[in-house]
C-alpha cells in the first residue's frame, strides 16, 4: 500500500513519529498496489548455486510462500439464486470491522457522510400481497431498521428509506415500472446525501438502462454497516417479494454509478432456463382456464340427459349459425400437443365452479396423481423418460410436487440422463413454490455444498427455517392441512414395524375393540392415531374427538382430560366449549399432570390477558421439567409481558429457548436458530451453522 500526506510545516514535528503526523495531515490518500508475488516475478539467473540444504527446502516451500490475506471493500453477498417464496425468509449476512487498518479508517470517518453501492438482481412472479414487502434491509442490534432500506410496494414502486444524524428517519419514493418474469439489476448508491437508483433489464441477452431515478436528503444519513445485520429478502418485520434473487453484490466504500458496476447476471444458464420455464407456463395457465369454458359452454350439446329450451331450439334452427372462433393458432396447439390431448382426456367435469387459478391448480394435482399412479405400477420407472412432459404440465399448473419430481430425476438420472441445469431450475421452482421437499433439498445441497450448489449456511438456512415453521404451524391447523407428524422407525425395530397398520388391519380392529371395552389406553391410542394421522391409519379428527371425550369423560383419565380440553380450546372436531374445556384442564392440573398445569398458564394468557396468574402456572410447571412452560416464559420475556419486567429482555427470551431447545421444543429451536443466525445479542457469536444444524 502506498500513502502520501501533507502537513502543516509550522505545526510539524519530526518527534512526534510518521503516524501521528498522518493522521494531523490536511490531506491524504492511499492506493492498494497489485504487487507480483515473488514465484511470478521473472528470474533472475545468478551465477552461485545454492546450498544443497537450502534447495531442498526452496523446493519443499516454493509453492507454500505465506502470503497477507488480501481485502476488499467489494463483497458479494449472493452468488447462487434464491427462490423467494413472499414470506419472511430471506438470507441474513453480517459485516464485521475491517482488517486493514486505512480501509477501516475510511469506513469509521464515513459513519455521517457514507458512500456505498448495492446492486441486486431480481426477478418478479407476482406484486406484494401486502402494502410493502423487501428487497434488502437493514436491522441494528437493538432491532430498530437503518441505513439502508430498500423495498417493494405492491403497486410496483420502489422504496429507499435511511436513518438520518437526527434520529428520524426518512424515505422517498420512486416508479420504475417493473414487470412480472424479467430479470431487473437495481443500482442503489449512496453519496454523502444523494441516493441514486439505476434499474437495468435484461433483454436479449444483454443489459439495458430502464431508468434512473436520483434524490438529495436535507441532511447527513447515518451508517454503520457493522451494526445489526442485513436481510436479502423478508425476515422478521417484512415480508419479501415472490420471486428470484440473482447474484447480490454490495461495494462499502464506494458510490459507484451504473456503468461501473461489475454484477453480470449469474450463472446465466441457471437465471435464463429459470426465465424461459416461466415464460412457456404462462401460456400454459392461458390455455387451461379458456379451454373449460368453451367446454362447459357446449356441454349442453353432447348432454343426452339435459332438455334443451324452447327458446334455445328456435335460436338453433333461425337464428344465425354460430361460427367456430378458434382462440389458439396452430402453431399454439403444436407447440402445446401433449396439454391439449390431456384436456381431450381427462375428466374435465370435476373441475366447475372454480376460480381460474383453482382450477389450474386443480388440473395440476390431477396430472400429477395420473403419473404418481403411473410410476408407482409394476415396471412403472421404465416409463420415466414419457411421463416428464405430464410432470412439466404439473409443475406449470401450480403444483409444485411435481417440481420437486422433475428435480429428483433429472439430478440423479432416473430413466433420462444426468441434466444438472435442469435440476438446478426444478428445484428453485419447487423451493419458490413452497413445496416442502424442494426446500429441504435446497437446505441440504447448500448446507452440504454438494452436487454443485456452494456451501452456504445463510442461504441454507432460509430454506431450512421456513420448513420449520411450517411444521410449527402445522401442528395448531389439525384439520387444514394433510401434513402429518414424522414418525422415527427404526427397520430393526420388529415391534414398531408391526404396529404400522391401517384401519382394515388387525391391529387397528383389536385397538377399536379394546377401546369400545373401555381401556384407558386403547382409546388414547387410537384418538392419537386419528388425530393425527399416525402408524399407517388416515387422519379422523371427529373419530378421534369422539375417543378423546369418551376416555375423558367416563375414565376420568388426567392424560385424556388434557387432551380433551385442547380438542375443545381449539374446536378441532366438535364445537368450541371454553368452559368445558377449562373445567377439563384444572381436573388434570389437579392429578398433577405437568402438561395441564402448563395449559393453564396458557389460557389464563391468551383468553384472560392475565400475565400474573399465567407466570405462576408457567413457573410451576417448568420447575417440573415442562419444555413448553419454559418456551412460554421465553415468549413472554420476547414480548415485554413478564410481570414486572415490562420491557422486552432478549436475553432472558434466549436462555429460555436454549434450554426449552435442548427438551427438544420444536418452536424453542426455531426461535433458537435465529439468534445463531443473526448473532443479534450482547456478547454472543453469531454461527450460521449451529443455527442450521
Amino acid at each position: 500500500m502506498l500513502r502520501a500526506w501533507i502537513v502543516h510545516i509550522q505545526g510539524y514535528n519530526e518527534s512526534s513519529g510518521i503516524a501521528q503526523s498522518y493522521h494531523q495531515a490536511v490531506a491524504k490518500a492511499f492506493q492498494v498496489l497489485n504487487a507480483i508475488l515473488p514465484i511470478q516475478r521473472p528470474l533472475k539467473n545468478h551465477r552461485k548455486c545454492l546450498r544443497w540444504d537450502v534447495e531442498q527446502t526452496w523446493q519443499f516451500t516454493k509453492n507454500k510462500i505465506p502470503q497477507c490475506p488480501r481485502e476488499s471493500d467489494t463483497v458479494d453477498m449472493l452468488r447462487f439464486p434464491h427462490a423467494s417464496t413472499g414470506e419472511r425468509f430471506g438470507v441474513i449476512r453480517k459485516f464485521d470491522c475491517f482488517i486493514n487498518k486505512n480501509f477501516e479508517s475510511t469506513r469509521i470517518q464515513r459513519v455521517c457522510d457514507p458512500r456505498f453501492t448495492f446492486s441486486v438482481w431480481i426477478y418478479l412472479l407476482n406484486w406484494c400481497t401486502s402494502r410493502i414487502c423487501a428487497i434488502v434491509h437493514h436491522v441494528d442490534n437493538n432491532n430498530l431498521f437503518k441505513t439502508p432500506l430498500l423495498l417493494l410496494t405492491d403497486k410496483g414502486e420502489i422504496v429507499i428509506q435511511v436513518h438520518l444524524e437526527s434520529g428520524q428517519d426518512s424515505a422517498f419514493k420512486s416508479f420504475t415500472g417493473l414487470s412480472l418474469r424479467m430479470w431487473y439489476r437495481l443500482d442503489m448508491s449512496l453519496d454523502g446525501r444523494k441516493v441514486m437508483l439505476s434499474v437495468i433489464s435484461w433483454k436479449t441477452m444483454k443489459e439495458t438502462v430502464e431508468n434512473k431515478h436520483s434524490y438529495v436528503f436535507g441532511e447527513n444519513i447515518l451508517y454503520n454497516d457493522t451494526s445489526g445485520y442485513f436481510v436479502i429478502g423478508g425476515g422478521r418485520y417484512f415480508q419479501s417479494i415472490q420471486g428470484f434473487f440473482g447474484p447480490v453484490k454490495y461495494y462499502r466504500l464506494k458510490a459507484k454509478l451504473e456503468n461501473s458496476v461489475v454484477n453480470p447476471l449469474f450463472p446465466p444458464s441457471i437465471l435464463q432456463e429459470l426465465d424461459h420455464k416461466y415464460q412457456n407456463c404462462e401460456s400454459i395457465k392461458e390455455i387451461i382456464p379458456v379451454f373449460l369454458k368453451i367446454y362447459e359452454s357446449n356441454r349442453f350439446v353432447t348432454d343426452k340427459s339435459t332438455c334443451e329450451s324452447y327458446i334455445s331450439y328456435l335460436n338453433n334452427k333461425f337464428g344465425r349459425r354460430p361460427v367456430c372462433d378458434q382462440p389458439w393458432s396452430w402453431e399454439m396447439q403444436i407447440k402445446h400437443l401433449t396439454l391439449f390431448s390431456l384436456l381431450q382426456t381427462m375428466e374435465l367435469d370435476l373441475f366447475f365452479g372454480s376460480s381460474d387459478m383453482d382450477v389450474t391448480l386443480q388440473f395440476g394435482r390431477q396430472v400429477f396423481e395420473m403419473v404418481s399412479e403411473s410410476l408407482s405400477s409394476h415396471g412403472g420407472l421404465g416409463f420415466v423418460r414419457s411421463m416428464i412432459p405430464y410432470l412439466q404440465i404439473s409443475s406449470c399448473c401450480g403444483y409444485h410436487r411435481a417440481s420437486y419430481f422433475l428435480a429428483v430425476i433429472h439430478e440423479a438420472g432416473l430413466g433420462v440422463p444426468v441434466d444438472s441445469l435442469q435440476g438446478y431450475v426444478y428445484s428453485l421452482i419447487g423451493a419458490q413454490g413452497d413445496e416442502r421437499l424442494s426446500l429441504l433439498h435446497l437446505g441440504y445441497v447448500h448446507m452440504q455444498g454438494i452436487d454443485g450448489y456452494p456451501r452456504d449456511y445463510d442461504l441454507s438456512y432460509s430454506y431450512y427455517v421456513n420448513l420449520a415453521k411450517q411444521t410449527c404451524v402445522d401442528r395448531w391447523k389439525v384439520e387444514e392441512t394433510e401434513q402429518c407428524t414424522t414418525e422415527h422407525i427404526h427397520l430393526t425395530d420388529e415391534l414398531a414395524l408391526k404396529s404400522q397398520t391401517n384401519e382394515k388391519h388387525d391391529i387397528y380392529y383389536y385397538l377399536n375393540y379394546q377401546a369400545q371395552r373401555g381401556d384407558v389406553e386403547a382409546q388414547r391410542t387410537l384418538a392419537r392415531m386419528l388425530f393425527w394421522g399416525q402408524q399407517g391409519v388416515s387422519k379422523n379428527i371427529e373419530a378421534a374427538a369422539k375417543w378423546y371425550a369418551q376416555s375423558a369423560l367416563q375414565m376420568k383419565d388426567a392424560q385424556a382430560m388434557y387432551d380433551f380440553s385442547i380438542v375443545l380450546f381449539k374446536g378441532h372436531g366438535v364445537k368450541k366449549n371454553i368452559s368445558l374445556a377449562l373445567q377439563m384442564m384444572k381436573q388434570a392440573a389437579s392429578k398433577g399432570l405437568v402438561k395441564a398445569i402448563n395449559g393453564l398458564g396458557w389460557y389464563y394468557s391468551t383468553y384472560k390477558a392475565d400475565m400474573k396468574t399465567a407466570v405462576k402456572y408457567f413457573e410451576k410447571a417448568a420447575q417440573n421439567g415442562s419444555r413448553d412452560a419454559i418456551y412460554n416464559l421465553g415468549i413472554l420475556h420476547l414480548n415485554g409481558q413478564y410481570p414486572g419486567k415490562p420491557t422486552k429482555n432478549e436475553s432472558a427470551a434466549f436462555q429460555h429457548f436454549y434450554k426449552a431447545s435442548l427438551l427438544g421444543h420444536v418452536d424453542a429451536i426455531v426461535e433458537t436458530s435465529q439468534y445463531y443466525c443473526t448473532g443479534n445479542l450482547d456478547n454472543f457469536t453469531r454461527n450460521p451453522e449451529t443455527a442450521v444444524l
